[in-house]
């Protein structure tokens, strides 16, 4: 990032790719100036230009920039010359000195108006402060800094503010926000910038699970990172590509990105960068049952993450390194760096804890201590009056005493024997648990891809619904919620959004006998919603009565099953509990649906009813359970409720559906909060 952060303030003054001759260039320049001012500019430009290669060099130039400046009362000049000291104890890690600089700077360009001074000033002070972690305390900084840049017309200032107040976004995983401020640099801002923007987009879509839209924007990144030989940008764009490439199953590219990036970071001196590829590496190597291999590389991440205080990288590479002994059955060598790799999961979920933790051994250490010297102190007075007694009587009080601490010391021996064999007992109890969580763990999960493949995919969604989007977010890792569809023979388009009985576990189950209950229906020749459902519910009911009750489970769902009409301009529609919306020019339209469930019930003899609705141009139909109006939040606790919801999709309608997906996806994760998700959720968009 600071190298990003460096070349974008030496455009402050130049745009030259060759720093080399651009600062011979200037060196000639300098010698033939013949007005302090221009002597003084000069000064500044140079360091600028050989800051990234010598920025003691870049200092010397500051300095005597500053001199000039202070001499002949050329405040601007002077304010751009500690403007560049500033950045020089940026470049050098020396944060403080850098800000005090730059408060210096400030300073003068507010007595001078310099609005593009102002600006670059604010944008370093809060590049610093991000790297600070001080994210509340750099986006006023940038926003000040967008400011001077806007009234000044800078379009590359401006492109480089809005770049840093996306990453900041990026790194809160404020993805919303980060997408936008990338994307108006991307597709409106400086040229120079966008390659910058195009890492960021890749960045934040890989961290979303979408790997088609990274990939596209960090092929982008990597193009331009290749025709201005910018190995950083490269080595970051191999990364995440090697991590989209994992996603669609192309492992020997990703190895090969892997393997560039690798070298690039160690070219580069990059150490974050070197473990992350060298733990990708080994994951690579394992999952393709080369346990020494990944050894090779988990060991590389872990020695480097080590030295250089990464623990984030040493916790993947210590349960990589586990993983790769147990593969190997070496299992002392696998629950060593379990072992480890817990330790460094407890530092970095609990600083606070290990602190206070400290603070209370150091208590029990001194109250020990005290104890002892209480003891100590007790035990040479009472030495002094033994000694007036006579030599008899120091001989029993001798024996005495023995006699008590013997006992003692086997009452001690013992509640030792027992104390051990205890936490044997625990340490094998911890064993038996952590191996069962394991087995939970993976089998939910397992369950989880299962599921998955029961669902509508998203090339089949994509070659029917031109313009749509899915917003699915399970309570748990299995889900009761699903979304299915399928091609009809009659050229229809069916499109089913379901809420099966329960949730987790018992609702992935349920939800997997509903849709091959769908299915079922198709392959016998239903092709109208209502004669779908109905066939669906018998297929349940019958299913469900083979659970051993006299009357048989009364599971089943509530869902909402559209065929979509495309070219007649309609779709038919059946609706069991679930609601079905249109958003037509600004107003919402409610369709009717049967207040009853797809499964037994007391009117599972009453057919499902059919109903057609002609569509017009840009209508949006939504389809959905009801986890989101049920989901409890805001400031009283309360739920969020359908009218919310209708009000929302409203306002939101004229949005672009990706659009749509986040917004609601970001107001029902910020109205729960802290609280816990109560339900599946599944909310369906289709633009006509």
């Amino acid at each position: 990032m600071k190298k990003i952060y460096l070349f974008l303030i030496a455009a402050v003054f130049s745009c030259s790719l060759h720093a080399q001759d651009e600062e011979s260039d200037l060196q000639k320049k300098l010698a033939k100036a013949t007005k302090s001012n221009e002597k003084c500019d000069v000064l500044n430009e140079l360091a600028l230009i050989v800051i990234n290669e010598d920025p003691e060099k870049a200092g010397e130039y500051a300095n005597q920039a500053r001199e000039l400046g202070k001499k002949n009362l050329y405040k601007d000049g002077e304010g751009f010359a500690l403007y560049n000291l500033g950045n020089v104890a940026y470049y050098q890690d020396d944060y403080e000195t850098g800000l005090k600089f730059l408060l210096d700077a400030e300073l003068i360009f507010k007595t001078t108006q310099n609005k593009k001074g102002l600006g670059y000033v604010y944008n370093t002070k809060g590049e610093i402060l991000t790297i600070e972690g001080r994210y509340s305390d750099a986006l006023p900084a940038l926003f000040e800094g967008l400011k001077y840049f806007e009234e000044g017309k800078d379009s590359v200032g401006i492109s480089k503010v809005d770049i840093n107040i996306g990453l900041i976004h990026y790194y809160q995983k404020n993805y919303y926000e980060a997408i936008k401020y990338f994307n108006q640099v991307y597709t409106t801002g400086d040229e120079s910038r966008k390659g910058d923007a195009a890492l960021g987009l890749g960045r934040v879509y890989v961290e979303q699970n979408n790997y088609s839209e990274a990939k596209k924007f960090l092929l982008v990144a990597n193009e331009i990172g290749t025709k201005n030989s910018d190995n950083y940008i490269i080595s970051d764009c191999l990364l995440l590509l090697g991590k989209v490439d994992v996603f669609y199953g192309d492992k020997d590219d990703a190895e090969k990105k892997f393997l560039r990036a690798l070298e690039i970071g160690k070219e580069l001196e990059n150490y974050q960068g070197i473990c992350i590829c060298a733990n990708q590496l080994g994951l690579l190597r394992l999952n393709n049952g080369l346990p020494k291999d990944a050894i090779e590389y988990f060991r590389q991440a872990y020695s480097v993450s080590v030295d250089k205080g990464i623990k984030e990288e040493t916790k993947l590479s210590c349960l990589g390194l586990s993983n790769a002994f147990n593969f190997s059955h070496s299992y002392d060598s696998a629950y060593h760096y379990l072992k480890l790799n817990n330790k460094v999961t407890e530092e970095l979920m609990s600083e606070e804890a290990s602190k206070k933790l400290a603070e209370l051994e150091a208590s029990l250490t001194a109250q020990k201590k005290e104890a002892e010297v209480e003891a100590e102190r007790k035990l040479a007075a009472f030495n002094k009056k033994v000694m007036l007694f006579s030599s008899i009587g120091v001989v029993l009080v001798m024996i005495v005493i023995s006699l008590i601490m013997y006992n003692r010391y086997k009452m001690k021996q013992k509640a030792n024997l027992k104390l051990e064999a205890f936490n044997n007992e625990i340490s094998h109890q911890r064993d038996i648990i952590e191996e069962k969580h394991k087995e939970i763990t993976d089998s939910i999960n397992y369950a989880e891809r299962i599921q998955r493949s029961f669902l509508a995919t998203k090339d089949l969604l994509d070659t029917n619904l031109k313009d749509y989007f899915v917003f699915f977010q399970p309570k748990d890792v299995v889900s009761g919620d699903f979304y299915w569809a399928s091609e009809l023979s009659n050229g229809n388009f069916a499109l089913v959004t379901a809420d099966s009985t329960g949730h987790g576990v018992p609702g992935a189950i349920m939800s997997i006998l509903n849709i091959s209950s769908l299915e079922h229906a198709i392959e016998n020749d239903k092709l109208q919603p209502g004669e779908i459902l109905n066939h669906t519910r018998s297929t349940i009911i019958k299913r469900l009565k083979k659970d051993g009750s006299p009357e048989g489970g009364k599971d089943g769902m509530d869902a909402s099953l559209i065929c979509f009409d495309f070219k007649g301009n309609k779709f038919h529609y059946a609706a069991a509990n679930n609601p079905v919306w249109v958003v037509r020019e600004n107003e919402i339209i409610e369709l009717p649906c049967d207040k009853m469930p797809v499964g037994k019930h007391d009117k599972d003899f009453v057919p499902f009813t059919q109903h057609d609705f002609e569509t017009q141009k840009g209508d949006l139909v939504y389809a959905l359970t009801d986890g989101m109006p049920d989901q409890f939040g805001g400031p009283k606790g309360k739920k969020f409720m359908y009218k919310k919801l209708k009000e929302m999709l409203v306002e939101i309608s004229k949005d672009p559906m990706e659009t749509q997906k986040l917004k609601l996806r970001d107001a029902i994760n910020d109205w729960k909060g802290d609280l816990e998700q109560v339900d599946d959720i599944c909310i369906i968009g289709v633009r006509i």
